[in-house]
């Protein structure tokens, strides 16, 4: 539910919606303790980014799309992450 930008992981979920960011640890600390006073909007952002997550970026996806990048191989379907690899 969490996650520092610096990992780019903004690319992937939609803020506030699937994940919260936070530019440094006193931001991060400061989500943490709203999270911990607003238990339903905690589960209602863990629960989004669970389902997308799991939708999007589960291991026949990741593995697939391995795969067609090893062997050179058109991609096989949109991946909900960048693919420009060379």
């Amino acid at each position: 539910t969490l996650s520092f930008r610096v990992n780019a992981m903004m690319e992937l979920f939609e803020e506030n919606r699937e994940m919260v960011f936070a530019d440094d640890p006193e931001a991060m600390r400061e989500a943490a303790l709203r999270f911990k006073r607003d238990d339903a909007d905690r589960r209602r952002i863990a629960e989004a980014g669970w389902r997308k997550a799991h939708a999007g970026y589960n291991e026949r996806l990741v593995a697939g799309f391995i795969e067609e990048a090893l062997f050179r191989r058109p991609w096989s379907r949109d991946y909900a992450w960048p693919t420009t690899l060379w």
